[in-house]
């Protein structure tokens, strides 16, 4: 199962270091809102090619809820892609939806709908739920938020996000540099072949 890293480096520390290394401050060329999106553009990337493996969420049950939310599920056709679920420690059987009330007891089955996991029947005692799934890249957006990846590949999405500006203001010696950097460190942090983010050159800066 993939294990998803936390960084300790925030949304807003990533752009303070992306400005500091373009030698720029925030203004109209340089918006806070252009620098998050081409990081959030990179850390995406990044994550989607090293997490293609299902996650292990764990939940606790509430008695009678049988409800549960999964956190940044891919979808397919608007359905979390869930491959596995248990409930304290018993494997649980894919199913349809059952529509009605039920009354509570022991889960034995469970139903996907949009980006929740219902449990069959609701748990009639506080417990353990296991859900495998794939999950999404959600784009940060709060300055205090943390990127899903390491640190080292934060650093290169820094990396990617200045290079990006310095083709925009079209100042190409210090973009090539940066490029360079970048792909060096792309490498160095990821599994990740080089110059895999080639199409995003085409964003929209305006």
């Amino acid at each position: 199962m993939a294990i998803v890293p936390t960084s300790s480096i925030t949304l807003d520390d990533a752009g303070l270091r992306v400005l500091d290394m373009i030698d720029e401050q925030a203004n109209v060329k340089f918006t806070q809102s252009k620098i998050e999106n081409l990081l959030n553009q990179c850390a995406r990337q990044i994550f989607t090619n090293q997490n293609d493996e299902d996650i292990e969420a764990y939940r606790s049950t509430t008695i009678g809820v049988d409800e549960y939310e999964l956190a940044s599920p891919v979808t397919q056709r608007g359905i979390a892609s869930v491959s596995f679920a248990s409930f304290d420690g018993t494997e649980l059987t894919a199913a349809a939806p059952k529509e009605g009330v039920q009354s509570n007891g022991t889960p034995t089955k469970y139903s996907v709908v949009a980006g929740s996991i219902l449990l069959e029947p609701p748990p009639s005692t506080e417990g353990t739920l296991l859900v495998r799934y794939k999950r999404d890249y959600m784009p940060l957006s709060s300055g205090d938020a943390q990127f899903p990846i390491t640190d080292a590949q934060v650093d290169v999405c820094v990396l990617y996000a200045a290079y990006m500006l310095k083709i925009a203001d079209d100042e190409y010696t210090a973009a090539g540099m940066l490029r360079t950097a970048y792909e060096e460190a792309l490498a160095n942090a990821t599994a990740l072949r080089t110059g895999v983010h080639s199409a995003v050159e085409e964003y929209n800066y305006e």
